[in-house]
């Protein structure tokens, strides 16, 4: 590139996502748990004087769509991430339903009719690519990377 040297780095925020030079969603994951936890700690603060909807609607605002962003690209995201952050999502929950650590998680989630973080992503990941595929996207997206997205999350569930 025009003779211009590039200095390497470990990792970086491009557009939202950090990412690293192995491709690993760590960094990324430990930002976006430190962004959340700032909001959920004004949100505990408020949390007795709002109503459930008005809760659900902020979790679902501020927090969910934090979450979710570029998740439907997670790949090798690893056990212990998958865990940090349906974590994350169950205590909101509970933040949500002004409850205490005693309600099981997957019991809270499905009363909610939420997904753990795993179940999240591939429902995105799912949805992105019907609507590549059912041209609700722009034509480049889906000339230039539908089937490249298509294979890397085949992959993604086959590993």
């Amino acid at each position: 590139m025009e003779n211009i040297e590039l200095e390497r780095v470990n990792n970086y925020k491009q557009l939202g996502p950090f990412i690293d030079q192995n491709l690993n969603w760590e960094n990324h994951i430990n930002y976006t748990i430190h962004k959340t936890q700032k909001i959920i700690h004004m949100f505990k603060l408020i949390r007795h004087k709002i109503d459930f909807t008005t809760s659900e609607k902020l979790y679902k605002g501020l927090i969910a769509s934090i979450i979710d962003y570029c998740s439907m690209f997670y790949i090798n995201i690893g056990q212990k991430n998958i865990k940090r952050s349906t974590r994350l999502i169950y205590h909101c929950a509970l933040i949500v339903v002004k409850g205490t650590r005693f309600i099981s998680e997957n019991k809270l989630l499905n009363e909610l009719g939420w997904n753990n973080f795993q179940d999240r992503t591939t429902h995105l990941a799912i949805t992105m690519f019907a609507k590549i595929k059912l041209t609700q996207t722009p034509k480049i997206i889906y000339n230039k990377f539908f089937i490249d997205l298509l294979s890397m999350w085949v992959e993604m569930l086959v590993n």
